[in-house]
């Protein structure tokens, strides 16, 4: 099989191999490395290299991790390092952290390639997530090394268990092939770019000489369409062009502009000239074929007067953010999806009579709630796909309105950016790591979490993880507790620091810092009650368990308990230092 397929690398777990039988294990024109554990039924990995492939094996200090590495050289640049592991089922917390060290010193020193039987059939890789948290933890450490798995099919029954980690983008065209012999596990194939073979692209050539020019005639003659009324691609972007700035001058002058001002913007978007400056030289002028200019002040007014009416007419609520535009409808009442279905026809009518078209295949429906009877949707006679997620503003929106989801890619991005600080600073001093750590990593965990802060206790701990691991990076305090740990660098753990920023944001509220309409986010409490404070808010009524965790409910409780000095603060600066003293205080009790 290794000779018909052209094997360059066989990695193999659950080997059995004992030294009494090694006389039917080797491979001719192979290398073989291999680690056995005698007397224990099942284990050993071990590793075939072709005897072309120049390699040289990684010697490992910890015994009781079943693992083999080698170094691929081709020529005389080293590929990568390679290593199989095998991973019993049910391995104690203990090993699972001496493999993820085993793993974390190969991938600090550069590219590599790990293959092997993990036994982690609870892990979804795609989100990074699992049934229990001590699998959980595999995964995103991994991620925290950069290391992306790229096994995206079971390899046995419906889990997958085979894994191939890489961080380099060594790794291509993985597939996984049948059986082989009696293992009940699947084959996993793939390639390894080794970067000594260049890729040679083969540019195709049309030879017109061999064109029949004839039969061509006669088929243009004979087609159906009306070939003389197509336009060319230049002429085409020359009527765009015309009818875009014809419609931004008509939209103008409907707002009643002074027309002096319409004329002033027409020619300012007509026929534009620019040139360059550089060390004080000019270069030639040159004509500007775009339509309003990027960046400008102005470009961004001309864009929101462009588009100030598309609401109008518009019975749901409309949500506008620069290009992308929501409508939001209540369907689970009579006559709701009919009114959904004409606010979809009436922003038909505004594009087409604007011309500004929208990217059909970009516009999505999401159906909220458990009586939503999920309906067809059509614009420009195409039917809206349906989702189940979206991102909207660099935050996933789910249907069930759950943060699972936003919590593993915070955290996946975060670890991959904590992974990136680990590796590419040799340095362990806290006075360089934990400033890398809150400009470069907690933004990715705390970017508009007031709105989508978790309440499930395994999505609290992902986020976590991540500051657990960044602390304990610090030299000296790998064997500290994680509070010992924030105690000596100052810190909250990521927990405390959502509910400070609760009450930053309803400060901001309260105070009308956030500039909203009176009453819309939170409704004052009307009280005779002179104990407390005077600015108490009202607990809105609610049925779904999730609500009871949205902001504006989670926050009333805590907001109305707090002293009179911390809420009659005068600015955002001396709310938070008379928030923090008031913590201080608490927790010394």
């Amino acid at each position: 099989m290794m000779a018909a397929e052209k094997v360059d690398l066989v990695a193999v777990t659950e080997t059995w191999f004992s030294e009494k039988n090694n006389w039917d294990i080797t491979i001719p024109g192979y290398s073989l490395y291999r680690k056995d554990r005698d007397g224990r039924k099942g284990e050993g990995v071990a590793l075939y290299v072709k005897n072309n492939i120049k390699t040289n094996q990684i010697k490992v200090s910890e015994v009781n991790i079943e693992s083999v590495w080698v170094t691929l050289t081709f020529g005389n640049h080293t590929v990568a390092r390679v290593g199989v592991i095998y991973r019993p089922p049910g391995q104690v917390e203990e090993l699972d952290n001496l493999l993820l060290e085993e793993i974390a010193k190969m991938a600090m020193k550069g590219e590599v390639i790990i293959m092997g039987d993990f036994n982690l059939p609870d892990v979804n890789w795609k989100t990074k997530t699992a049934g229990c948290t001590r699998s959980t933890n595999i995964p995103n450490s991994l991620l925290g090394l950069s290391l992306t798995q790229v096994v995206e099919e079971p390899t046995r029954k419906e889990a997958i268990l085979d894994l191939i980690l890489t961080n380099g983008g060594l790794v291509s065209d993985v597939v996984v092939g049948e059986n082989l012999g009696s293992s009940d596990h699947q084959s996993v194939w793939f390639n390894i770019r080794t970067g000594m073979e260049p890729n040679h692209t083969k540019t195709k050539v049309l030879d017109f000489k061999k064109t029949d020019f004839s039969k061509m005639r006669f088929c243009v003659k004979e087609s159906l369409s009306d070939w003389r009324s197509l336009k060319g691609v230049q002429e085409k972007w020359d009527y765009l062009k015309e009818a875009l700035l014809k419609a931004i001058i008509n939209k103008l002058q409907s707002l009643t502009l002074d027309s002096n001002i319409v004329e002033w913007i027409r020619q300012w978007l007509s026929d534009r000239q620019q040139r360059v400056v550089v060390n004080g030289v000019y270069s030639a002028q040159g004509l500007v074929t775009s339509g309003v200019p990027q960046g400008s002040v102005l470009g961004l007014i001309l864009f929101n007067i462009f588009i100030s009416d598309i609401a109008e007419g518009i019975n749901g609520k409309v949500c506008l953010f620069a290009d992308d535009t929501k409508i939001c409808n209540r369907v689970d009442v009579p006559g709701g999806i009919s009114q959904m279905t004409n606010d979809l026809g009436k922003l038909k009518k505004w594009s087409e009579l604007w011309k500004l078209s929208f990217n059909v295949d970009k516009c999505k429906i999401m159906h909220l709630g458990r009586k939503n009877p999920r309906a067809e949707y059509r614009i420009f006679d195409t039917v809206l796909t349906s989702t189940s997620e979206e991102r909207d503003l660099g935050v996933i929106i789910s249907e069930d309105l759950r943060v699972s989801s936003q919590c593993n890619r915070a955290a996946g991005n975060a670890s991959r950016m904590l992974g990136c600080v680990g590796r590419g600073i040799s340095s362990r001093k806290r006075e360089v790591l934990m400033p890398l750590y809150r400009a470069l990593v907690r933004p990715h965990l705390e970017y508009c979490v007031q709105y989508w802060r978790p309440y499930l206790q395994k999505d609290i701990d992902i986020l976590e993880r991540v500051q657990r691991r960044a602390t304990k990076m610090v030299y000296g305090l790998k064997e500290k507790s994680y509070q010992e740990r924030l105690n000596d660098l100052n810190m909250y753990s990521l927990e405390k620091r959502r509910d400070r920023g609760d009450m930053i944001e309803t400060f901001k509220y309260v105070k009308g810092i956030h500039k909203v309409e009176e009453g819309s986010i939170f409704k004052r409490k009307q009280s005779s009650k002179t104990r407390g404070h005077s600015l108490r808010l009202e607990r809105q009524r609610f049925k779904s368990n999730i609500r009871k965790h949205y902001f504006t409910e989670r926050v009333v409780d805590t907001w109305n308990s707090l002293p009179v000095e911390v809420v009659e603060a005068k600015t955002v600066i001396e709310f938070k230092q008379a928030w923090d003293r008031h913590k201080a205080i608490l927790n010394k009790r």
